[in-house]
């Protein structure tokens, strides 16, 4: 049946080479911070032999100087729907 003893005692159906899980990064705006950069690359290379891990990097909603209560809740609104369209996997409501 393809599976190891261990996963076979567990019972999770692994098979070599099969990947069950997808891990999604995703980001709003452009990362400027060194450490998190580094710290992304750790979890992909810790993550991508137990599962398939992508990174996605949004574009971050464009606010004025001085933007008021309603522009920057419609930005955070038009994040959260493109998050919601790039999560694989979870209802676009």
């Amino acid at each position: 049946d393809g599976l190891s003893p261990r996963h076979r005692a567990r019972g999770d159906g692994w098979r070599g080479g099969d990947l069950l899980m997808l891990v999604q990064l995703l980001t709003v705006g452009k990362q400027k911070e060194p450490h998190l950069t580094a710290a992304q690359e750790v979890y992909r290379k810790r993550l991508t032999p137990f599962c398939k891990f992508e990174f996605t990097q949004l574009p971050a909603a464009r606010l004025s100087d001085k933007p008021s209560e309603k522009e920057i809740a419609a930005a955070l609104e038009q994040e959260a729907q493109a998050i919601r369209k790039a999560a694989k996997g979870m209802p676009s409501t």
